[in-house]
């Protein structure tokens, strides 16, 4: 079952008595499939039905409901089953969009004690999806200020809301150069409040019913220029006692650090309960910025939560305390101030809305998202001045913003009547629906539904049997937006003008146009219509136009027949000035341009004597054609000095960020420029230079810049890595409003590399009328990084051996040293944007660019080092427009001489980095070395010691091998043994000399071992062993090893290295040595 409109029905079902089981099923609007939609703000009703219930033993029964939105509701113990009520209902509203989940549930008591239940089981229970959605009727108060000028007169602000609630500005004025959503559709014109200026609309009942609401509006204020601390934004009821409004307001509290958003209701005893939040709480933007936020904060009566929204995205939510009702008002809604002016608030608002009920945050989103096209705040309405009563006069209507651009994206209804009453309305050029169609009632009124494909603009055919004169009105009342033409003289013989060209009604400077002219009267005594036969051959006719009031008064047009032409002037001729070839009354001539306008073509024949009255005097024929707008042809786009790079392989343009000049020509047409004759440049409709009709040589239609158009100039990168950043011009879309002789010029930059395409667009519309008309550049680049900066990891020095190197001995790195290096735009100070472009073949840089200045001597001690490096190193991008620059394997070593036998350091070798250069772009002049903060590398330090391996003489009978002490030792204010030396690999068979010259006879050897020492000495069954010469083979063998530099010392001071060496004697026996005292002389 259904009830009426407005209600949903919760229905519970139980199964039929003797059915095999029992149980509810739940049902919304007669739906028993989740989720059913209902909208918000509506009274549904719950209703169920049950069967089944003598299955069970019941005492009493209960039910309670669940709407989901936080509302209850229980009935109580009765004696009535489920099964019996007739049916079960419960109403209920919901307040606020969303999802939510209703349910029922039936319970039966099985046990009594006296009258209170000892037992309830549940009986079943169920449950469906609800899904709440937006309801327009909700609206209270809703305001554009689109194409609106304020002067104070009541009721100016116009209500879309439906409700009628037309408010009053109060000193405040409207403005679009600055739009909270720009571009088209966007959210067009915004108020503008200064002083005490604000908006007041009348109190609505609505607002006094609800408690429950969502307020929302586009705000733009700026901090420093605040008279009231409190500054109001929307507000309802007047100014109370205690300073605030008298039902509810959202407003800014500024004596807070940071300043705070405070949403303050009244409730029905009169106390104010208020919700603040800190601007900027959880990243939100600032209202008080000088930047565009969209704010709304919604209330629940029900809950008593208050929900603040910034920019689409729920900040913070919190719950105000005290009774659900609201204070009543005296007063109506407030904007950007309370009614009667009080905490005004100075800046910009859009957008305000005023809804019952409480909104999803997806609908919240909506409200921020919003556009429209912006300002259909007129029509544009031109017609002949004269028209034949045998033919339909062209009649073109253009949605107008308030600019007086015509509005492309325009979709709306449009009603159309002519102020006599009479006339029937075809389409001539549109895309849209005409009600009726055909026309025939000859009332003059029908209805056209403009599409988006009109692009704004339509042209009918009004036609009028009677030789009225008359005026059309076009209105679209949705948008109370309204156009009149100038009136039309309907007449017996006329001249018709149509256009018969391949382009129709749009006329190109530089391009002739097909005309066709035809004479027509109707028989006074027959009255049918046709052509006037009697024109055939040449007839001299007085030929003119008429220029609109935004003409730009160029040069004049001319009129080509077949055998004569004429320039036309902008008056009626003295006399006929053209002599015009028809055929049985038809002509066809061509309309020469050479230069933009917008006129109507005017034709008198007062001379011929081809139509005349009953007493043989000539009658006058006349005619005006349709008022036609003739644009340029495109627009000559140049930039100075560029070399148009088509690839990363051409030549550099400009440093990305850099300014350059953009010249604009408006140009008139040529047939080489144009082959498919579409009135188009070729090649211009798409981003790509390649195959662009070059403009360069065309002339220029110097009357363009009359009347102010204002052409939007933007760019497109055509040439760049794979998925590129395409930023656009710096400043945005560029608008060229300055043409003088149909030349301007406007200064440009582009903060990317690689090479753009500029596009110069007249934005639809021509001198009111809808027209495109654009013109591209060719490839301008390539834009190149002005400089780079670099970030220096200094990494690390790696140790020879547990810790420490070796003076004389070779190191490198640990971790090699990098540079982060990142190309950067132009700005005029501080630190260029990165450039995410540089990167494939865009990226000039190579290893070889980096230089880098290595360094001589220690910071600190200034030991002399050589390094040997490897250049280049390794440049490897990162995939942003960064490189990471890695040191190769360098080589460092501290030279080894008399001074470098100090205690132990750890290095101190600082690289500098003199030059990051790619041919076109250099090291930031700040990190060279000459900079402020020139760039360097300091690997981190490994310890420096001063070492060498000592030997000592070894005495022993010749009958023994015999070994010889060594040890690796380092300098620290004197010798000590390097108890970390456990990596110099050894060789005595390869590395040890023998000098046996002392030896008395026979001969010794090294025992071979090739071994580490370990701690600094020998392992045993390692050390340095010569064999016993045998019995009687005495004397001295000279040991010397042969060890790197690193181990090498001047053992005789002699300021040369040497090798550690030693003396072996044979033939004595250590324990009966006469040695008294034994030490090395260092």
């Amino acid at each position: 079952m259904r009830k009426a409109a407005g209600y949903a029905l919760w229905m519970l079902v139980l199964l039929a008595a003797g059915q095999a089981s029992a149980g509810v099923e739940l049902s919304l609007e007669g739906e028993t499939e989740s989720p059913v939609e209902v909208m918000q703000g509506e009274e549904v009703l719950f209703e169920v039905e049950a069967t089944g219930c003598d299955n069970v033993t019941a005492e009493e029964w209960r039910y309670a409901w669940e709407s989901g939105d936080g509302a209850r509701d229980e009935s109580g113990a009765t004696d009535t089953s489920p099964c019996n009520a007739a049916p079960l209902e419960y109403p209920h509203t919901y307040d606020e969009t969303g999802d939510y989940t209703g349910s029922f549930v039936a319970e039966y008591c099985t046990s009594l004690r006296g009258r209170r239940c000892q037992n309830w089981e549940t009986f079943d229970t169920d449950e469906i999806n609800v899904t709440v959605t937006f309801n327009p009727d909700s609206l209270i108060y809703r305001y554009y200020f689109d194409g609106e000028t304020w002067d104070g007169t009541a009721g100016e602000v116009t209500d879309y809301s439906g409700n009628n609630l037309d408010g009053t500005a109060l000193g405040a004025a409207t403005d679009d150069t600055e739009p909270a959503r720009a571009g088209d559709p966007g959210t067009c014109d915004y108020g503008v409040f200064a002083g005490s200026d604000r908006i007041e609309g009348p109190a609505s009942g609505q607002v006094a019913n609800t408690t429950s609401f969502t307020l929302a509006a586009w705000v733009r204020l700026d901090d420093a220029e605040q008279n009231a601390d409190f500054p109001s934004l929307i507000a309802y009821g007047d100014t109370a006692n205690d300073g605030f409004a008298e039902r509810f307001e959202f407003y800014l509290d500024r004596t807070t650090a940071p300043a705070e958003y405070v949403l303050a209701i009244r409730r029905e005893n009169g106390q104010v309960r208020d919700f603040a939040v800190e601007t900027g709480s959880n990243g939100s933007a600032d209202p008080l910025s000088g930047n565009w936020v969209h704010l709304a904060v919604t209330y629940s009566g029900a809950s008593r939560d208050a929900v603040l929204y910034v920019n689409g995205n729920e900040v913070v939510s919190d719950g105000l305390k005290g009774p659900q009702g609201l204070a009543d008002a005296t007063a109506g809604l407030g904007l950007m101030a309370h009614t009667g002016g009080a905490y005004s608030a100075v800046g910009d608002m859009d957008e305000p809305r005023v809804i019952d009920g409480v909104l999803a945050e997806a609908d919240v989103e909506s409200l921020f998202l919003e556009t429209r096209p912006c300002g259909v705040t007129a029509f544009d309405v031109t017609a002949p001045a004269e028209a034949s009563v045998c033919a339909p006069a062209e009649v073109t209507v253009t949605a107008l913003n308030s600019k007086g651009n015509a509005v492309t994206g325009y979709e709306g209804n449009v009603q159309l009547a002519t102020s006599a009453g009479h006339g029937n309305w075809s389409v001539l050029t549109g895309n849209g629906t005409l009600t009726p169609d055909p026309h025939t009632a000859d009332d003059g009124s029908a209805e056209y539904d403009f599409v988006t494909e009109d692009d704004g603009e339509v042209i009918f055919g009004l036609s009028n049997e009677r030789a009225d004169e008359l005026e059309v009105s076009v209105t679209d009342p949705d948008l109370g937006a309204t156009g009149t033409s100038d009136p039309i003289q309907f007449l017996e013989n006329a001249f018709a003008i149509r256009t018969v060209d391949a382009l129709g009604d749009d006329l190109v400077a530089g391009r002739g146009h097909d005309i066709e002219i035809e004479a027509l009267r109707r028989d006074p005594d027959s009255g049918e219509c046709g052509p006037i036969t009697a024109y055939d051959g040449d007839v001299g006719v007085k030929a003119w136009i008429d220029r609109s009031g935004v003409d730009p008064g160029g040069d004049a047009p001319v009129l080509e027949a077949a055998n004569d032409s004429a320039s036309m002037p902008d008056s009626q001729p003295a006399n006929d000035n053209v002599a015009i070839t028809f055929n049985q009354g038809l002509a066809a001539v061509n309309w020469q341009t050479s230069d933009v306008g917008q006129y109507a073509l005017n034709l008198l024949d007062d001379s011929s004597g081809l139509v005349v009255d009953t007493n043989d005097d000539p009658i006058p024929v006349s005619g005006t054609g349709p008022e036609w707008t003739v644009r340029p042809f495109g627009f000559d786009v140049a930039v100075a000095d560029n070399p148009g790079a088509q690839d990363a392989g051409g030549p550099g343009f400009l440093a990305a960020g850099g300014d350059f000049e953009v010249t604009l020509r408006a140009v008139t047409w040529q047939a080489g420029d144009d082959a498919d004759d579409d009135g188009q440049p070729d090649g211009h409709s798409d981003p790509d230079p390649d195959g662009n009709a070059d403009l360069s040589d065309n002339a220029v239609a110097g009357a363009f810049g009359g009347s102010g158009p204002e052409v939007e100039v933007s760019a497109t990168l055509v040439s760049g890595p794979p998925d590129p950043a395409d930023p656009g011009l710096v400043d945005g879309p560029l608008t060229a409003n300055a043409f003088a002789s149909g030349q301007d010029a406007v200064t440009a930059a582009y903060m990317e590399v690689g090479s753009i395409s500029l596009l110069a667009d007249l934005g639809g519309s021509y001198l009111g009328q809808a027209r495109t008309v654009v013109g591209r550049s060719g490839y301008v680049g390539r834009f190149h990084p002005e400089l780079f900066t670099a970030v220096p990891a200094d990494g690390s020095f790696q140790d020879e051996c547990n810790g420490f190197v070796y003076i004389g001995q070779d190191f490198g790195y640990a971790l090699e040293p990098e540079l982060e290096i990142i190309p950067r735009g132009y700005v005029d100070s501080g630190t260029g944007p990165q450039l995410t472009n540089y990167r494939g073949n865009w990226q000039r840089l190579d290893a070889g660019g980096v230089n880098r200045d290595y360094p001589v001597e220690d910071d600190n001690n200034a030991l002399t080092i050589d390094v040997t490096p490897e250049v280049p190193g390794t440049l490897l991008p990162l995939g942003d427009g960064r490189m990471d620059y890695v040191f190769g394997a360098d080589e460092y070593r501290y030279v080894k001489d008399e001074d470098a036998r100090v205690s132990p350091f750890d290095a101190a070798l600082t690289t500098a980095i003199t030059a990051i250069d790619d041919g076109d772009a250099a090291l930031d002049p700040d990190q060279q070395p000459s900079g402020s903060n020139p760039l360097s590398v300091t690997p981190e330090g490994v310890e420096l010691r001063y070492g060498r391996l000592r030997l000592q003489n070894a005495y022993g009978p010749e009958t023994l091998d015999l070994i010889v002490p060594m040890r690796a030792e380092y300098w620290d204010d004197g010798f000590t043994l390097n108890t970390d030396e456990g990596c110099w690999l050894y060789n005595t068979d390869e590395d040890v000399t023998l000098d046996q010259s002392g030896l008395s006879s026979g001969s010794t050897s090294v025992v071979s071992v090739e071994d580490q020492l370990e701690a600094g000495e020998p392992r045993p069954g390692s050390e340095l062993q010569l064999t016993a010469p045998g019995k009687g083979n005495t004397g001295d063998v000279g040991v010397s090893f042969g060890v790197p530099v690193w181990l090498q010392d001047d053992f005789d001071r002699d300021g040369i290295l040497e090798d550690p060496s030693a003396v072996a004697t044979f033939g004595v026996f250590r324990g009966h040595d006469r040695i008294i005292y034994w030490r090395e002389v260092q």
